[in-house]
């Protein structure tokens, strides 16, 4: 009995082993930075609150990882064709969900509306979606906005956050729609004098990490990240490295 149990033991290990050794996985990172979530740090180098989170996790469960960083849209494309097999950050479309899988939620960021309190000065009457119909809504390029669909029209003429609050302080629009976490961040070392009022349509947003259909581990990849995350979530890690970059 006792050698029937160790061949099975060997069998189960060898297996694991194998999975982890082909598992080598590519991440690729938004090259529009998104701080605290993911910035640059001094050598250049990506770091922040969800590569933090991410390195954890994939380290927890024993697979290898490596990171690229491409526009937002090159990382979809070539995780839909499976050259790079996982994508973080990313909000929920149904129509992603066709070649990659779902993580569970990674975090939530709490939308809000910027505006100029000298420009506005009955921002307290705005609290419905077509309330903002007179104004000009600033958003970001290739930023998921669909919960505005049919409802709100968002200028998303800007192409980072940083240039979204520049045409905000230039009074090119008049309300820029953005991360509460994420201005904070951006506006820690030069605060600007904004007000807000949450948004009318959605006050909270969910992020999560995709990972590619095409990878041949892709489910098992999916079940070890939601695991790490889960166990990160409970040991209080998950919390500290929160607090280490807020």
């Amino acid at each position: 009995m006792r050698i029937l149990i160790s061949i099975f033991l060997l069998l189960i290990m060898s297996k694991a082993s194998a999975y982890n050794a082909d598992n080598n996985l590519v991440i690729c990172w938004e090259r529009n930075l998104k701080p605290p979530y993911l910035m640059l740090d001094s050598s250049k180098k990506i770091s922040g609150i969800a590569v933090d989170w991410v390195e954890s996790i994939l380290n927890s469960q024993g697979i290898a990882f490596e990171h690229t960083v491409e526009p937002w849209k090159r990382c979809l494309k070539e995780l839909e064709t499976g050259r790079v097999h996982m994508v973080p950050n990313a909000s929920f479309k149904p129509e992603r969900a066709i070649f990659s899988l779902y993580s569970d939620v990674l975090y939530s960021t709490h939308l809000k509306f910027y505006f100029s309190s000298e420009k506005l000065k009955h921002y307290k009457t705005l609290t419905q979606a077509s309330d903002f119909l007179p104004y000009v809504v600033g958003g970001v390029s290739g930023f998921n906005y669909s919960f505005f669909k049919n409802i709100l029209e968002i200028d998303t003429g800007a192409q980072t956050r940083q240039s979204l609050l520049e045409k905000l302080a230039k009074k090119r629009v008049d309300f820029a729609i953005m991360q509460a976490e994420v201005f904070e961040a951006i506006t820690k070392r030069s605060p600007l004098q904004f007000s807000n009022i949450p948004s009318p349509i959605r006050h909270k947003k969910e992020y999560f990490v995709l990972f590619s259909k095409k990878h041949a581990n892709a489910i098992k990849n999916t079940e070890a990240f939601n695991e790490g995350l889960n166990t990160l979530r409970n040991s209080g890690k998950y919390q500290q490295i929160f607090a280490k970059y807020m």
